[in-house]
């Protein structure tokens, strides 16, 4: 979940965001671009399920004006490697 004035790239406006998908054996890495809009940031809350277990990572957002990066390309979206 995120709080309001940030988003995911690839998902303008929405605040939850999820998909289901395979995992190989050991290592993975979730590529999430974010985008900060508006606002002054928040916590983002991310959830991973695997059968019956459940693990939730909280990451506290702090935006400060005139500090952003530039926006990534329209066509960006999360990528799961």
């Amino acid at each position: 979940m995120l709080p309001p004035g940030i988003e995911l790239a690839g998902y303008p406006g929405q605040h939850e965001v999820s998909w289901e998908g395979r995992l190989e054996a050991g290592s993975n890495l979730l590529v999430l671009p974010i985008r900060a809009l508006a606002g002054s940031g928040g916590d983002i809350v991310t959830r991973i399920q695997h059968t019956e277990r459940e693990k939730t990572f909280i990451v506290r957002m702090e935006v400060s004006a005139g500090q952003h990066p530039p926006p990534p390309p329209s066509d960006a979206a999360p990528t799961l490697m």
